[in-house]
């Protein structure tokens, strides 16, 4: 883990999908936070965000909060409620 942002080795998943993830690295969870909602809506205009969700969430827990808060950023209704069935509490459905 390098800057609060877990480093594990996510197999398979897309370019830009690591790309993102490098770039949150190293900043404090302020700056990962405003970094991430500026580019959500950037990827989300492109349509690129969709794929870099589903790369997200097949990931650790960290990812899985990247991506539902990327989501609902944007938005995104239908990866919010995906989101709502993830045993990590503070991605999903608290018991």
């Amino acid at each position: 883990m390098r800057g609060g942002v877990p480093t594990a080795t996510m197999s398979g998943v897309r370019r830009s999908t690591r790309r993102l993830l490098g770039e949150l690295d190293a900043l404090t969870h302020r700056e990962r936070m405003v970094a991430l909602a500026r580019r959500a809506r950037e990827l989300a205009a492109t349509g690129e965000l969709p794929e870099i969700l589903a790369d997200l969430r097949g990931g650790e827990a960290y990812h899985r909060f990247l991506a539902v808060t990327a989501a609902g950023i944007v938005g995104d209704r239908a990866a919010g409620r995906a989101a709502l069935d993830d045993p990590q509490p503070t991605t999903g459905r608290s018991p």
